[in-house]
């Protein structure tokens, strides 16, 4: 996230080369960058030492920055499959708890006597 915010901050980048950023990502970043037709690609898988992905899109591929697209990706997997069972049931155990003290209070409020004006 810390690369996506230095490579997109717009002082940082004004009038800036597409050489000039290739060189801070490969350099500062570690990134691989791939040139292609319309512009260099950039990537960095995520380490021990960072654990976040980069993925930045530099246009055009040479001369002066025109369009500049960044991406910070937290390492590790996201689970596809939803919350495990344990963390499913925790969960609707806290929503419970939560629907039942709701109710009694409403409940508490809706029939506690009636106290007389003073």
């Amino acid at each position: 996230m810390v690369a996506a915010i230095v490579l997109a901050v717009p002082a940082l980048v004004l009038a800036a080369t597409t050489q000039q950023l290739v060189t801070r990502a490969t350099g500062t970043w570690a990134m691989t960058c791939v040139a292609s037709a319309g512009n260099q690609t950039c990537d960095r898988a995520a380490t021990t030492r960072l654990p976040f992905a980069l993925h930045a899109v530099i246009s055009p591929a040479s001369g002066e920055e025109t369009n500049l697209i960044t991406q910070a990706l937290r390492g590790g997997a996201t689970p596809t499959g939803g919350l495990s069972p344990g963390a499913f049931v925790a969960a609707l155990g806290v929503f419970a708890v939560f629907g039942a003290l709701s109710i009694g209070t409403w409940l508490f409020f809706r029939f506690r006597p009636k106290t007389e004006a003073a």
